[in-house]
């Protein structure tokens, strides 16, 4: 439910931004990332603590962020 909540988050964030040009409405809009962003990273956390093992979390949480982020920033320098 978290994650879908997320993802409705973030769907509403782009839209918003794709469709006005008003300051305001686009600061609100950024704040959203906020929420999605926690949100969605709150349920990997949960995700990688429930289905690892307790000598895999460190890892699991390693690769979480190297890949997600890791390759976000890698893509965002190519673009």
């Amino acid at each position: 439910a978290l994650l879908v909540l997320s993802l409705a988050m973030a769907l509403l964030r782009w839209v918003l931004l794709a469709t006005t040009t008003d300051t305001v409405v686009i600061l609100a809009a950024n704040l959203l990332h906020a929420f999605s962003f926690g949100a969605a990273y709150l349920c990997l956390v949960k995700l990688t603590h429930s289905r690892l093992d307790d000598h895999l979390r460190e890892w699991g949480q390693g690769l979480v962020m190297g890949v997600g982020p890791g390759l976000g920033s890698l893509f965002g320098a190519f673009v």
